[in-house]
């Protein structure tokens, strides 16, 4: 995974510099200015599509899916955000609609974009989410199960599973 992973230093954008406007009165999030968007969109690109080790062509990502998704919806954030005129929460708030998902999840759209922006280390996890969502829904459990049910061969029985 490291090896696909983008320069954690990036030159230019540093949280003084990648905001476009002051911190509102109510304490949120600044927008981002286009370029740091811009460079976010190219990180995280490379994240999802790695470039093969022959130099043509696309190599499968190392990530866990759940990341993946995230990530792929931040994409679409952070597209919307910059070819639109509808501003940092206008957008959050078009892609999250667009999503399929609601007020809250734009607002997580856009604390996971600006941290990631401002680190790039910081990709989205699901540890926020573990007290919401059913263990069994979580791809990754899900197939890890599948996997070990599989190389236990045809018979299986209840102390298999335990």
């Amino acid at each position: 995974m490291s090896n696909n992973m983008p320069p954690m230093p990036v030159e230019g954008f540093t949280a003084d510099t990648v905001s476009q406007s002051p911190t509102p009165k109510g304490g949120g999030m600044r927008a981002p200015t286009i370029a740091a968007a811009q460079h976010a969109i190219v990180n995280i690109r490379t994240l999802l599509h790695p470039r093969k080790q022959t130099g043509y062509g696309h190599g499968k990502n190392s990530l866990r899916p759940f990341v993946t998704q995230r990530l792929q919806e931040m994409l679409t954030f952070l597209r919307m955000y910059i070819y639109s005129a509808r501003g940092w929460m206008g957008s959050s708030l078009v892609a999250a609609n667009f999503l399929g998902q609601g007020r809250y999840f734009s607002r997580q759209l856009r604390c996971w974009s600006l941290a990631f922006i401002l680190d790039r280390s910081k990709l989205p996890d699901k540890r926020s989410l573990m007290g919401r969502i059913s263990r069994l829904q979580d791809e990754d459990v899900k197939s890890d199960i599948n996997m070990h049910l599989q190389s236990l061969g045809k018979y299986v029985s209840a102390m298999d599973l335990v």
